[in-house]
């Protein structure tokens, strides 16, 4: 259970971001979403080191990267904070894949900031709106928008505890060990943790993905969905198909035994579908 070393920052507009760069090959860029970090590729790194040239970095507001008061860790923010790392690190249309709203960072940063890519695969990304069009987000998130920040920020930790393990285990279809769901809660305990939790909650907002729907139509580089089929945040009617549906000519593979957190509970196979769509590995190899 190694995280990443994250052992280089970049200064950017949201504050200082943790990164590490390993392997050789193409430029490969991973990108993760709420509520995790670069701990959620750490299996999936060390299967596409050998093939890629993976940037690996942990969200400002997440993680090891900076988190502080009145920071703005929108998904507006973050992809203006992606298109300044792909120009810190000199990359030339990297492939670039990203989970959950991390998916949706990597689609802002393409088609509103102008990062050009060569390829870009989405793994259980927020998209587009629901069926009927909802306001999208799990139960939690949902509540902690509509509801005073004060209240959750002043959480003590045997509640925060408790609220983040259930929360981070409702999307794994596989039971995580202990220690790694004390991995993924550990960014959000405490003082500071805690606020950095749910001030990340309180600045989801569907103009966000409003505004790529938008888009979506001209989007003309390759492009590869790939969803746990046990994913119950961003179920498969909702928002598999229908984002598929939105961007032309992309493409949608299913993970068997995988929940949201396909990194977690199938990393072989998300490494694979990665590979199989970026070059390194032939489909069914």
């Amino acid at each position: 259970m190694t995280d990443p070393v994250l052992d280089r920052t970049a200064e950017t507009s949201a504050g200082p971001v943790r990164y590490t760069v390993v392997g050789e090959g193409a430029p490969l860029i991973l990108v993760h979403g709420t509520p995790t970090s670069a701990f959620l590729w750490r299996h999936v790194v060390r299967e596409l080191a050998p093939f890629h040239r993976v940037h690996v970095y942990d969200l400002p507001g997440y993680g090891q990267s900076a988190q502080f008061a009145d920071q703005d860790v929108s998904i507006g923010m973050q992809g203006r904070v992606l298109a300044e790392l792909v120009d810190h690190w000199g990359l030339d249309r990297p492939l670039i894949a990203g989970h959950d709203i991390g998916g949706t960072i990597v689609l802002r940063a393409h088609l509103i900031e102008g990062v050009d890519v060569a390829g870009l695969a989405l793994l259980d990304t927020l998209g587009v709106r629901p069926r009927g069009g909802g306001r999208w987000g799990t139960g939690l998130s949902r509540h902690v928008r509509l509801n005073d920040f004060a209240a959750f920020a002043g959480l003590p930790d045997f509640a925060q505890r408790g609220i983040l393990r259930d929360y981070i285990a409702s999307a794994m279809h596989r039971p995580a060990a202990p220690e790694v769901l004390e991995r993924y809660m550990a960014p959000w305990l405490g003082e500071q943790g805690r606020a950095a939790f749910y001030r990340q909650m309180r600045q989801l907002d569907e103009c966000y993905t409003d505004e790529l729907e938008l888009r979506y139509a001209a989007l003309d580089r390759p492009v590869r969905l790939i969803w746990g089929e046990e994913d119950t945040w961003l179920n498969r009617v909702d928002h598999a198909e229908r984002l598929h549906a939105a961007i032309p000519g992309s493409e949608l593979v299913y993970l068997p035994g995988a929940g949201h957190f396909t990194p977690e509970d199938a990393p072989g196979a998300t490494a694979r579908a990665m590979r199989g769509f970026f070059g390194t590995l032939p489909d069914g190899g």
